[in-house]
């Protein structure tokens, strides 16, 4: 149960890291592909990073669960 708590929060984070950094690219012009160069981009460089992390943890969990059931 707690396993699939956390699968769910690291989709979760994923899908609005991803989306929020898109949306703010365009509307700041950064990148987000390194910390630095301003506000935006630091925030982007952070969501980026955030999904990152979030969608390795929630592949880790679904491997886990796929190797139990096999």
């Amino acid at each position: 149960m707690r396993a699939q708590r956390v699968l769910t929060w690291s989709l979760i984070i994923t899908a609005w890291g991803n989306a929020s950094a898109s949306l703010i690219g365009p509307l700041s012009g950064g990148r987000g592909l390194e910390f630095g160069g301003g506000v935006a981009n630091s925030i982007m460089y952070l969501l980026f990073v955030a999904a990152v992390i979030a969608v390795i943890v929630a592949m880790v969990l679904v491997c886990r669960g796929a190797l139990r059931r096999g």
